[in-house]
């Protein structure tokens, strides 16, 4: 899974889901509608309880320093599998501090944009704000398949499960600045492999 920049995005501001399309891969788009600065994106999807370590594919998310493709707004990715309940887990998380003690990540839309949530291209210029979840393999946004549809992993559904966000506008103190919410629990689906740098410990 790679967050990557967006092309036409989806309104982006609570319970997000999607799943591979045939070719084991796609790509989603969204705009950050919160308001606020998004610094930590949680995906989890159900692949089933008590798999073994051999049955697991290698898993992995990019990274700011990916030498394909770079994340443009998170430092660090990992990605685990609970083996006691199933779940397969990407968390996306940790940000360059920006200008007036403001957290880079993913800044909110621009109030002068329009979005439809038709899958239309923004207003000219207006790519503040928006983003992409890649399932395809080496993260590509145009070279659509990937390893999700195949073994144990066919099609899984991810849902997102937890957004840290921190103020967009005036600096806060570094006590106030996270805020924590809590979104759509996980959901459970059977499932296959996915892009390779980061193994899976059950």
């Amino acid at each position: 899974m790679g967050v990557e920049s967006a092309g036409d995005p989806m309104a982006f501001n609570g319970g997000v889901a999607f799943q591979p399309d045939a070719a084991g891969g796609g790509v989603f788009q969204y705009f950050n509608n919160t308001g606020m600065t998004i610094i930590s994106l949680t995906f989890t999807a159900g692949i089933g309880a008590g798999l073994t370590p051999a049955e697991l594919p290698t898993f992995s998310c990019n990274t700011a320093s990916d030498p394909t493709a770079p994340n443009p707004y998170f430092l660090f990715c990992s990605a685990q599998y609970f083996a006691s309940n199933g779940d397969l887990e990407f968390q996306f998380s940790g940000t360059n501090p920006g200008t007036g003690g403001l957290d880079e990540g993913i800044p909110p839309v621009l109030s002068t944009c329009v979005y439809d949530n038709m899958n239309t291209p923004p207003t000219p210029g207006c790519t503040t704000g928006t983003f992409s979840i890649s399932l395809n393999n080496g993260y590509s946004l145009n070279q659509d398949g990937g390893g999700w549809d195949t073994g144990i992993l066919s099609d899984p559904v991810f849902t997102v499960t937890d957004v840290i966000t921190a103020p967009a506008a005036a600096p806060e103190p570094a006590s106030g600045l996270f805020v924590g919410l809590a979104l759509v629990a996980g959901v459970f689906l059977a499932g296959r492999r996915l892009s390779g740098q980061t193994p899976i410990i059950p």
